[in-house]
């Protein structure tokens, strides 16, 4: 919401001559007309975007007073947001933004992307974002193998899995030279895997069957259930 403000000739002037004015209640004893002093609230506040606090001072009032006379005048105030944001705009109050651990949205440290790449808070890794967040594979590749990834290379997940970071599972390797060749190897291994977990399950539920005695046998022909 904003309000138009006329812009009236004598709204200058006036401002220029009131700041000259420096005694208690001098607003209202200027000397000028109910209406020009509406006029000059509404120039001061809506057009030179004084605050209540800077013509409070300007005039030798509380704050209270000047929401007093704005009332008085039906002059409309600023929403508080649009307010917060003139005051930021002004240098009159700073953002503070509390990070890590002190931060509202703070989730243990740890993240994960639309992509599955997790992420953890390790604000002192040279690699870390300015959040202080870092790949969590990289981390774990350095730390397994006691030394900085090397500049210009990355850690691949072999499987294709962003979010799988056992050791066993990456790799570290200059990007160009690798990067067409790994593709076709994590989706290989990626549909091995698969396979591979879905052997196991069908094991498994063999083996659950086995021990409930529903297997049902075949025997020449004939269908008998054994109970193990």
């Amino acid at each position: 919401m904003t309000y138009e403000v006329p812009l009236l000739d004598h709204t200058q002037q006036q401002y220029e001559e009131m700041k000259k004015i420096r005694k208690p209640s001098s607003f209202a004893r200027c000397g000028l007309t109910e209406k020009s002093k509406a006029d000059l609230l509404k120039g001061l506040y809506w057009y030179f975007e004084f605050s209540l606090l800077d013509i409070a001072e300007l005039f030798h009032m509380t704050p209270g007073l000047v929401r007093d006379y704005m009332e008085k005048y039906q002059i409309p105030r600023r929403p508080r947001g649009q307010a917060l944001s003139l005051a930021f705009k002004q240098g009159k109050i700073k953002r503070h933004y509390k990070k890590g651990k002190e931060h509202f949205n703070w989730r243990g440290g740890t993240t994960i992307n639309a992509e599955g790449y997790i992420s953890i808070h390790r604000p002192e890794h040279p690699r870390a974002n300015r959040y202080g967040y870092v790949r969590e594979h990289i981390v774990i590749w350095e730390e397994a193998h006691g030394t900085p990834l090397p500049k210009g290379w990355v850690v691949h997940h072999l499987n294709g899995i962003p979010s799988d970071n056992r050791p066993e599972n990456l790799v570290a390797l200059p990007d160009r030279k690798h990067k067409t060749v790994l593709a076709v190897k994590a989706q290989r291994i990626k549909e091995l895997e698969s396979r591979l977990s879905k052997a196991e399950r069908e094991i498994e539920s063999l083996h659950q069957a086995m021990l409930a005695g529903q297997l049902t046998f075949s025997v020449d022909g004939h269908r008998d259930s054994s109970r193990l």
